[in-house]
């Protein structure tokens, strides 16, 4: 359909909440509001939530990630209302691979060691091969993964980084070093994700003093979700309820996690948990927007709630959809109601619906 309207929903502008209609035409978003044309193909979204769309900060895709990991991302994307997403830490395919894909997306790279140095080599020659997909390089503090990596890898990573502009992720679950230590070695713009992970170095250790760290330097916070993997849902609660919410949310979706639950995954689950455990609704869409766009250096590419722009939109419902997920530590979050994606739109084509 070169016009069509969304009619009667409530649009997410980035900043709250409106009741409006939104037209679109020729690929692009001709008016936001009330929209009186007639003679023009109409959805009814009421009850329905219309966004720019979603956008997942941690992922891992398939031809990219490692095969333990990778997972086809249109199939992760597309049916939850995603429309861009980043992997996190692949360093396999190419430029012209990510350019096939239906939705936007880019890298973090993984951090190469030669020993105990950086791989700078290497490093380049991924570079290279994203070109200006890349992000920067994700770094493994995890024992489980990479017992060797501490603070030093680190201001290795970052002294690089910085030298070619790029961000640093920080993947801090099962660290052997705190979380306020690694935030004081992160610069700004820069991303923590699992921030909300269990066992030791936790993000309420000192009174939740990396969390103020990070907003004093301008880390991002990232939620990280993994499912319940790498988040542990009575710290996660805890926090909400004192006001240390995330600044992104992110699935971290993975070839190992996406079937588990019965095809329950996606960005849209996470939201639901968050949701769930008291984060505001307002702040949870503007951490799968605006906050994620901004984190990663995306904001003029990947917003598109305004005239003129693409148009590129989710439309998500708070519905009846049953979530139940029990993290490592046997805190389980369960959920009569949850977000559902009921449209994707990608440059004003439907590439999903659900209606």
């Amino acid at each position: 359909m070169q016009a069509f309207i969304l009619r009667g929903g409530r649009i997410f502008d980035g900043n709250g909440f409106f009741d409006g209609d939104v037209l679109i035409e020729n690929g692009k978003i001709l008016e936001i509001g009330a929209v009186t044309q007639d003679g023009i193909p109409e959805f009814d979204v009421s009850g329905c939530i219309l966004s720019s769309g979603l956008i997942d900060i941690h992922t891992h895709i398939k031809g990219v990630s490692c095969k333990e990991f990778g997972f086809p991302i249109d199939i992760a994307c597309i049916p939850f209302g995603v429309t861009a997403a980043v992997d996190a830490g692949g360093g396999q395919g190419d430029y012209a691979f990510l350019n096939s894909l239906c939705v936007s997306n880019a890298v973090f790279l993984p951090f190469y060691l030669k020993g105990d140095e950086l791989d700078r080599d290497k490093i380049e020659e991924a570079v290279a091969a994203f070109k200006e997909k890349t992000l920067g390089i994700k770094v493994y503090f995890d024992r489980t993964q990479n017992p060797q990596i501490g603070l030093s890898h680190l201001r290795l990573a970052c002294r690089f980084a910085y030298s070619k502009k790029l961000k640093v992720m920080v993947h801090c679950a099962e660290s052997p070093n705190a979380m306020l230590d690694i935030v004081e070695t992160l610069g700004k713009g820069d991303i923590l994700t699992h921030s909300y992970h269990g066992g030791c170095h936790t993000i309420d250790e000192n009174d939740y003093a990396a969390y103020k760290s990070a907003k004093k330097r301008g880390v991002i916070i990232d939620a990280g979700m993994a499912g319940g993997v790498h988040t542990d849902f009575s710290i996660l609660k805890k926090a909400i309820e004192r006001g240390y919410v995330p600044d992104t949310i992110s699935s971290d979706v993975t070839r190992a996690s996406a079937y588990i639950r019965g095809g329950i995954y996606g960005l849209p689950m996470c939201m639901s948990i968050m949701r769930r455990l008291g984060m505001a609704e307002k702040d949870i869409f503007k951490a799968v927007t605006n906050n994620a766009a901004y984190a990663v250096g995306r904001e003029t590419e990947w917003l598109y709630m305004k005239l003129g722009a693409p148009a590129t939109l989710s439309v998500l419902k708070y519905g009846d959809t049953a979530i139940d997920i029990t993290d490592r530590a046997g805190n389980r979050v369960q959920c009569d109601k949850g977000y559902v994606c009921k449209m994707t739109v990608v440059n004003g084509q439907i590439l999903y619906r659900n209606f």
